[in-house]
């Protein structure tokens, strides 16, 4: 008679999961947040001056557009009838005196009261004149042109004192060059590298 044979079930090891400890996490969190903050300073400038400079070709279109709704409301154009065109600009902030310069009376702002269409703009109601945000800031002025593109007239607008780097990217935004032949003197965006006076053709008239 054969003796049974008692057959063990293989024992179970028991495994153990080790993780991060408090400490090490910390530490790892730590070490990620100097990486992202070298990041950050070595592209920082950068970025914020790219910004900026798209910001300026923005402000430029801005003025481009409330152009046109100003002479829809009108049928004048805010450079209307303005020896200086340094004060035409404050047609466009609503300036009382501006308006009926360029022929805007009355019974006109009676039903189509004036509007502030710049109001991050500086508005000099002593002078009349006008002041952009860039840089330290620079005087705003409206002007037709008709050198530039033979047979057509084009209501130009002039920024002074405008930061180098912010007209070069300003540039690229709209005419798409900053660099090569006749980037800073050709296309709706023109430069003057020396005094930092651009000049944006708008508004073909």
């Amino acid at each position: 008679m054969s003796t049974p044979t008692l057959t063990l079930a293989p024992t179970m090891r028991a495994t153990t999961m080790r993780g991060y400890t408090l400490d090490q996490t910390i530490l790892i969190v730590a070490i990620i947040a100097i990486l992202v903050t070298i990041i950050i300073a070595s592209m920082g400038w950068q970025l914020l001056g790219a910004a900026s400079g798209t910001k300026l070709a923005s402000h430029l279109r801005q003025i481009e557009a409330v152009n046109g709704q100003f002479y829809q409301k009108y049928n004048v154009w805010p450079n209307n009838n303005q020896e200086n065109a340094a004060f035409s600009a404050a047609a466009l902030m609503g300036d009382a005196t501006t308006l009926d310069a360029i022929g805007v009376d009355a019974t006109m702002l009676a039903t189509n009261p004036a509007e502030n269409y710049l109001p991050s703009y500086s508005l000099d109601t002593t002078a009349g004149t006008v002041s952009h945000p860039f840089g330290t800031g620079g005087q705003v002025t409206l002007l037709d042109d008709a050198s530039e593109f033979p047979g057509q007239t084009f209501l130009t607008v002039i920024f002074s004192a405008v930061p180098a780097d912010e007209a070069q990217k300003a540039n690229e935004a709209i005419d798409g060059k900053t660099e090569g032949a006749g980037w800073a003197t050709e296309g709706r965006f023109r430069v003057d590298t020396t005094t930092g006076v651009v000049t944006y053709f708008a508004n073909a008239k």
